[in-house]
């Protein structure tokens, strides 16, 4: 059985995997690294590497199963694995900041008018 979401949260959702992973696409070739700094285990993310043959498709199973690991992940979460310096996409994460978390806000905003 799956746990219920609110709607009015920050985390990403299965129905935002689209979303992510266009966000994302622009470092597919740091997918890996991304994924360590999603907390994701290195045994898994060597998982992915032998079964996926390039690194789009490496990308996406890797937000796959982060999404699928439960504990939430955000779009600030995204954000700050970008600022690493293994990484380094700092413009990225700021896109990321301006264009999801700042409508989250919105939305929260929003949720908590509509409950009150």
């Amino acid at each position: 059985m799956h746990a219920t979401r609110n709607t009015c949260t920050h985390s990403v959702s299965e129905l935002q995997l689209k979303v992510v992973y266009t966000a994302l696409i622009k470092v597919k070739d740091q997918w890996f690294n991304l994924g360590l700094q999603l907390d994701i285990n290195p045994h898994d993310l060597r998982g992915i590497e032998a079964n996926y043959n390039n690194d789009t498709e490496r990308l996406r199973e890797m937000i796959n199963l982060r999404l699928n690991q439960g504990s939430g992940m955000t779009w600030e979460n995204i954000a700050a694995a970008l600022e690493n310096p293994t990484i380094s996409q700092r413009a990225l994460a700021r896109e990321i900041r301006k264009t999801y978390i700042h409508v989250l806000k919105e939305s929260t905003n929003y949720c908590a008018t509509a409950r009150g």
